[in-house]
């Protein structure tokens, strides 16, 4: 199956979930080879997307905002570092979270990857969430993003990925995870220093244990956060691009700018440009 076959039976599939008021969003694509298509997705706050099928296999790299998912009689949040598997013909349900959802699809043809060991995964859907599978999900979606990869590039490092995350356990939730995501929502301007101090950890030790649960560092969360805050602006107001980047609490609209290229590889303008969701 080339990727023409595959690039039209996602694009039909978004097709008729629109059609059919399921999917509420901008699909673009940003990369596609001879047995895979790589997409930027973009999800309406707040939409509800009834159980529904993807046409080929699809692999969903979380970048910001967040959504419940519901499968084989699982409920699964996904409101940071992570991705989400999903097999040909695999039934799901999505809510969006009202800070929307962005993410980067990966949808192949299975037989694009060649290792029997792989194939096996094929079969079911799976939930990554944090900890070291979020990290290595980073990790492929670097290297789908560098223009310079090859094709056989990146065939190998998507099976190494399935074939090093079969085996991941999800992190265990430590006590202090909480009052680390309070400080870095309620505090203007938080510091790794500040927050081990209020909680009587050593610094070092708690960026390296936040990185290793949370799949991101204390820094990247805040970033992270600071988008999503000015995604909803771009997509409901009219506001100056500077107001935005300061009221989400970034030094200056070139910093802001500098933000979104990381999180989303997009500037906020192009994202405006097409976030209207309507």
């Amino acid at each position: 199956m080339g990727v023409e076959s595959s690039y039209a039976a996602l694009s039909a599939g978004k097709a008729r979930l629109a059609m059919s008021g399921l999917f509420k969003g901008r699909v673009r694509e940003i990369r596609a080879c001879s047995g895979a298509r790589f997409v930027a997705v973009s999800h309406a706050p707040g939409s509800e997307i009834r159980s529904h099928q993807h046409d080929w296999p699809h692999l969903g790299f979380y970048l910001a905002g967040g959504l419940v998912e519901q499968f084989d009689g699982v409920t699964a949040r996904l409101d940071g570092p992570g991705a989400i598997y999903h097999p040909k013909s695999s039934g799901h349900a999505d809510e969006v979270l009202a800070s929307g959802l962005e993410t980067i699809g990966l949808v192949f043809d299975p037989a694009w990857i060649a290792g029997a060991k792989t194939k096996s995964l094929f079969d079911r859907p799976h939930v990554w969430r944090g900890g070291a599978a979020a990290l290595m999900a980073r990790e492929l979606l670097r290297c789908w993003r560098r223009p310079a990869a090859s094709e056989s590039q990146l065939r190998d490092a998507t099976e190494n990925f399935f074939q090093a995350v079969a085996g991941a356990e999800a992190p265990q939730r430590p006590s202090w995870l909480d009052s680390v995501l309070h400080k870095l929502k309620s505090d203007r301007m938080p510091t790794t220093r500040s927050i081990a101090a209020s909680l009587d950890l050593h610094p070092a030790w708690l960026a390296h244990r936040y990185r290793e649960v949370t799949g991101e560092g204390l820094h990247e969360t805040l970033r992270r956060k600071r988008v999503e805050h000015a995604l909803v602006a771009l997509r409901t107001t009219d506001m100056p691009l500077a107001e935005i980047a300061l009221d989400a609490g970034f030094c200056d609209q070139p910093h802001m700018n500098r933000c979104f290229r990381h999180v989303l590889g997009r500037s906020p303008h192009a994202y405006r440009l097409d976030s209207r969701f309507g």
